[in-house]
């Protein structure tokens, strides 16, 4: 499990990490260096609970990973190549145009659903800037 060289597979998988994994199951074959527990939202959602594993993040809810993020250090890629440190141009010409998603820095992908992608300040404003480069990547499940 836990293996900062493994593929990064959109919606579906990070670091050997599954969405939709077992937390328990995870901490059974590594510790967490870190967990932050960020309670239930006021309209009675679930709460949180973030584990660090240095390059590798989970994101769970009631025990159940629903996102996998690559940190400084990953050094797994999609299986077109994309990794940490891949410009937002690299990506266009992977998967399509990259729309930005909650502010500047982070992009979605609507051609790969399962995937968000935060890089490196943008010189273009709130639009997507092409020599901006990768510096985070989640995995989550496909949105529906």
């Amino acid at each position: 499990m836990l293996d900062p060289d493994a593929p990064i597979r959109p919606g579906t998988s990070l670091g050997g990490i599954a969405i939709g994994a077992r937390v328990d199951e995870v901490l059974a074959n590594a510790e967490a260096l870190r967990v932050i527990e960020l309670p239930a939202d006021e309209e009675g959602g679930d709460g949180v609970t973030i584990h660090s594993f240095g390059a590798i993040r989970t994101w769970s809810v009631r025990g159940i990973v629903e996102q996998v993020g690559a940190f400084e250090g990953y050094r797994g890629r999609t299986p077109e190549g994309i990794g940490l440190d891949s410009t937002i141009a690299e990506i266009q010409a992977c998967y399509g145009e990259a729309q930005p998603l909650g502010g500047e820095g982070m992009i979605q992908l609507p051609g790969l659903p399962g995937i968000g992608i935060e890089t490196t300040e943008w010189s273009t404003g709130d639009r997507p800037d092409p020599a901006a480069r990768t510096i985070q990547i989640f995995v989550h499940a496909f949105d529906d």
